[in-house]
């Protein structure tokens, strides 16, 4: 079978990505991109969030705004890595 796939481009313009993990319980998770644009010839600039929380807010409130680009990030992660929705459902509540 397939390894599902999130479609990172947005995300990565806006400072985060859902990557996959292997080897944890939660094979998919939502984190800040540390070194956005480190492929860019210019090089990396500042990461957008201070951590992987603010990112998670940072998705749950446009979720909540109606994007259905960050409402797709959401589902993505409760159908293929339930628990890492847990966490950032929780902590975002």
């Amino acid at each position: 079978m397939d390894e599902p796939t999130f479609d990172n481009r947005q995300a990565i313009t806006e400072g985060w990505s859902i990557f996959h993990v292997y080897g944890s319980e939660s094979p998919w998770q939502l984190q800040r991109l540390d070194y956005p644009g480190a492929d860019e010839p210019d090089g990396p600039r500042p990461a957008a969030f201070e951590a992987d929380e603010a990112a998670w807010e940072f998705v749950r409130e446009r979720a909540r705004n109606g994007s259905a680009y960050h409402q797709d990030a959401l589902r993505f992660l409760r159908e293929h890595s339930p628990k890492e929705w847990a966490v950032v459902a929780r902590e975002t509540a």
